[in-house]
């Protein structure tokens, strides 16, 4: 089975199948909108999956307001669109007293923008569509 530890400053977060309404319930916050079906960690525009760290991604670090704007995607996407996402976790995790992401990072995958973020040992990517 495949789990991830997200480890905050009071809490202990671990996610798995038999626990993926509550992870999605947790971070609906982070994408704004209800998951189509957990199981799929997709909805229109956005998706959620968990994974170990372990890419080959490109690393945007924690200063992503000055390094943003020389990210150029091949596929479409605007750097507002990515800036906006980013500021959106960033106030998510202030909201909720968390850690910011300790690693920030983006790729691309077929027609799809991953970003990811690390919270040490295991990260989110969420997918820009």
């Amino acid at each position: 089975m495949n789990t991830a530890l997200f480890q905050f400053d009071h809490m202990a977060f671990v996610l798995s199948r038999s626990n993926l309404d509550l992870a999605v319930s947790f971070f609906k916050e982070v994408i704004d909108a209800p998951l189509t079906r957990a199981e799929d960690f997709q909805k229109e525009g956005w998706g959620l999956r968990f994974n170990n760290l372990g890419s080959h991604q490109v690393s945007i670090q924690q200063n992503w307001e000055t390094e943003a704007d020389q990210i150029k995607p091949h596929i479409g996407f605007k750097v507002s669109d990515l800036i906006q996402a980013f500021k959106t976790i960033n106030e998510w995790c202030d909201r909720y007293n968390q850690p910011h992401p300790s690693i920030v990072w983006m790729s691309e995958h077929k027609d799809k923008m991953i970003i990811s973020l690390a919270f040490l040992p295991y990260n989110i990517e969420m997918m820009l569509s």
